[in-house]
């Protein structure tokens, strides 16, 4: 085991199906076309999950705790909200039974990640949404805090946003301060959370491109 930093930063990333993520902590979505003239076998939810121990204080000397934290990959399928929050649930089921405890779902696996505005905007919800609060009903159960995204409709405008949420409370919002698609708002704000005494923060994909993202929720 490696020691991490008295903040982890968990990244969510966008690849391929069935490719590795290369990411520090947490990986991304195997999102699927909204159309295939041949689509291939349903891929099941997988979840990977290291052991890292930290520091739950600055002096070398203090005690140090175990922190299991995993990052589940999946098929996310545009438009089929019901079929990825069941993938939501069969990963936290995982993560439960594996003692994790802070798991990362994927880069708008709750609404698949389209790249023209229309499906995305009509997929898209509010966090104060019914689908927010299904979302919360399904998965207040699990222990594990964990962090998923989707296409978040906040007034008129769209943002690319992960929710952080444990035992049915939504804890707190990031949204993709690279967004690159011109429908998509960039987020601005950058929020830390806590989990048993390791504090952390959320960037998505091509956030970690930059320094800066990092360099703020260190400060």
């Amino acid at each position: 085991m490696k020691p991490i930093s008295r903040r982890t930063f968990v990244r969510l990333s966008a690849v391929a199906a069935g490719v590795a993520p290369a990411v520090a902590v947490a990986g991304g979505p195997s999102n699927a076309p909204a159309t295939r003239s041949s689509p291939p076998a349903e891929r099941q939810p997988t979840l990977d999950s290291t052991a890292a121990t930290t520091p739950i204080a600055d002096h070398p000397r203090q005690k140090k705790t175990t922190l299991r934290i995993g990052h589940c990959q999946l098929e996310a399928r545009c438009g089929e909200f019901e079929t990825n929050l069941a993938k939501v649930v069969q990963g936290l089921e995982r993560a439960d039974r594996e003692r994790v405890e802070i798991v990362c779902f994927p880069e708008c696996c709750l609404t698949g990640y389209p790249d023209t505005e229309a499906p995305a905007r009509k997929d898209a919800f509010a966090v104060d949404s019914p689908s927010m609060r299904q979302l919360l009903d399904r998965t207040r159960q699990f222990n594990a805090t964990y962090i998923v995204g989707f296409n978040e409709r906040r007034g008129p405008d769209l943002y690319n946003s992960a929710a952080v949420i444990h035992q049915g409370r939504v804890l707190g919002l990031y949204s993709k301060c690279s967004a690159y698609h011109q429908f998509h708002r960039q987020g601005r704000e950058f929020p830390v959370f806590e989990r048993n005494g390791v504090k952390f923060g959320v960037v998505i994909c091509s956030d970690g491109g930059y320094i800066e993202p990092t360099r703020l929720l260190a400060l």
